[in-house]
């Protein structure tokens, strides 16, 4: 088919209105197409939270403030907590002749009991005791036993009523068990290796004596706070001797004629 120049150009100038619309079609999609821009404006509302990520860190940067105290307080506490170790000692050696002080006079009731090795009560008996620093002392049992013993510090008497009897010796303090009650903490050291221990009712003195030739193993001295309470004597037999001590008195003065002995009549007198 011929067409025309005329019908040609008609053609064409049909035709370019449908191919300017066909760009403009193209060209209003094109603003449209979300795809490659979607995707990167929706990654971007996870990239948003990122600014919040510091929030989370900063706990980690205040971690040294909260240290540094730490590192200060041994420094400050040491020496506080060194310091009563060093004023303390004296509350765990307490001293025996410092207690003793306030017995080198004093009166009391005792009872006394002899227990043998296997722990049998062999006798017991019951007395009083007057006693004055450093050697003076008076000692007299009732049943089943009845005896006087006396010292003015030098002389000893010993008197045995049922017998009528009284034996004059010199005084020997090693013999004595009761006079370590009047004794300091010089002569203590002297004699004694001392030991000490307590429980919640008693605070005991545990003394052996240095010399070999004792009578005694052990002389155990005994206190309920700082009252005297008991004497423990253990001989190397294995028997025990135990004076309980009541009705302590350490207050009054002890008249001096109670350290002084006469003879009764009648009673026979044997020097020893």
């Amino acid at each position: 088919m011929i067409i025309s120049n005329r019908a040609l150009i008609l053609l064409m100038l049909l035709l370019m209105p449908l191919v300017a619309c066909g760009d403009a079609a193209t060209t209003e999609t094109r603003p449209e197409a979300p795809g490659p821009l979607a995707s990167v404006t929706q990654e971007s509302p996870s990239q948003e939270q990122l600014p919040q990520n510091p929030d989370v860190q900063d706990p980690d940067i205040q971690d040294p403030d909260i240290q540094d105290p730490d590192i200060q307080e041994p420094d400050i506490q040491e020496p506080d907590i060194q310091e009563p170790d060093i004023q303390e000692p004296d509350s765990f050696n307490p001293s025996l002749g410092q207690r003793l002080l306030q017995y080198h006079q004093f009166q009391g009731q005792f009872t006394q009991t002899t227990i043998n090795a296997q722990g049998g009560i062999i006798e017991t008996t019951t007395g009083e005791l007057w006693l004055a620093s450093p050697d003076r002392f008076r000692i007299e049992t009732r049943e089943p036993l009845s005896q006087t013993l006396v010292s003015d510090g030098h002389a000893l008497w010993n008197y045995d009523i049922d017998l009528e009897q009284v034996i004059i010796s010199q005084l020997d303090r090693a013999t004595i068990p009761v006079l370590l009650l009047a004794q300091n903490d010089q002569e203590i050291e002297q004699s004694y290796e001392t030991g000490y221990f307590e429980d919640e009712q008693s605070e005991v003195f545990v003394l052996a004596p240095k010399a070999a030739d004792s009578l005694y193993k052990t002389l155990s001295i005994e206190f309920s706070g700082n009252r005297l309470t008991a004497l423990l004597i253990r001989d190397g037999m294995g028997q025990a001797t135990q004076i309980v001590f009541d009705e302590i008195n350490n207050r009054d003065a002890i008249d001096p004629e109670r350290f002084t002995f006469t003879v009764p009549p009648g009673v026979e007198v044997i020097q020893d």
